[in-house]
């Protein structure tokens, strides 16, 4: 008798270990998941982000305004400068500063890319990050038209 108590015994703990390992493999399974979902960037924020950018007033002064990021973007375009400094530097310098107060990339993991391009298909590269460690086979692009007189200029933003 004594025997099969613990028999019993042993197969209750082997049944409550079992359990208990379901339920860790369920929590683990539901925690890599959330962790590889909140760092996914869609085309959506990228198009949203990229339109917002555009409106962002930078510090750039032209006759007693603030030029906006896409008209700073169109001088940059013509290659003027904004005072002393030029305007692609202002622009690189803005963008690279909104990029970063957007999203936080880790070392490695992502890359950016804003171009202009002109109807011609000449590019531009304002800002380029490149990654060191991993890379990325989920591409993601956006694109905003800006008109400039007679031609109009291709922004382009990807993150990969």
């Amino acid at each position: 008798m004594k025997g099969k108590k613990a028999q019993e015994e042993m197969v209750g703990f082997v049944i409550i270990m079992v359990v208990v390992l379901v339920i860790l493999v369920i929590i683990l399974g539901l925690y890599i998941r959330q962790s590889s979902s909140a760092q996914k960037i869609d085309n959506t924020e990228i198009s949203q982000f990229l339109s917002s950018a555009l409106e962002y007033t930078t510090n750039c002064e032209v006759a007693g305004s603030f030029l906006q990021l896409n008209e700073l973007t169109q001088r940059c375009y013509e290659g003027k400068s904004c005072g002393s400094e030029s305007a692609c530097d202002i622009t690189r310098e803005t963008f690279q500063s909104l990029i970063e107060s957007s999203w936080k990339f880790s070392l490695g993991t992502r890359s950016y890319k804003f171009t202009i391009l002109n109807p011609s298909g000449d590019e531009i590269v304002i800002l380029r990050s490149y990654q060191t460690e991993t890379s990325s086979s989920q591409s993601i692009e956006a694109s905003k038209l800006i008109p400039a007189g007679s031609e109009d200029i291709l922004v382009s933003l990807r993150i990969s």
